[in-house]
């Protein structure tokens, strides 16, 4: 896990945040609940980072203990 996503007790989840700026730290899931996140670093580029999206990195572990699956979740 990289330390700057580390999970947090509460409040928004730390992300890095890869491409360009997030326009809007609330992420809606797909079929769960929001997710209010926590811009924590940015990157120009990110493995697996291809189409040119703004992409958020969140540590899987921190989204498993929100309800969000990483398997199936797509945030918009």
């Amino acid at each position: 896990m990289i330390a700057a996503i580390a999970p947090t007790a509460s409040g928004p989840i730390p992300a890095i945040v890869v491409g360009g700026p997030l326009a809007d730290p609330h992420l809606e899931g797909l079929v769960r609940q929001p997710m209010d996140i926590d811009p924590v670093a940015t990157a120009k580029w990110f493995p697996g980072y291809r189409n040119g999206a703004v992409l958020v990195v969140i540590d899987r572990d921190t989204l498993v203990s929100s309800g969000f699956s990483p398997a199936t979740e797509i945030l918009l």
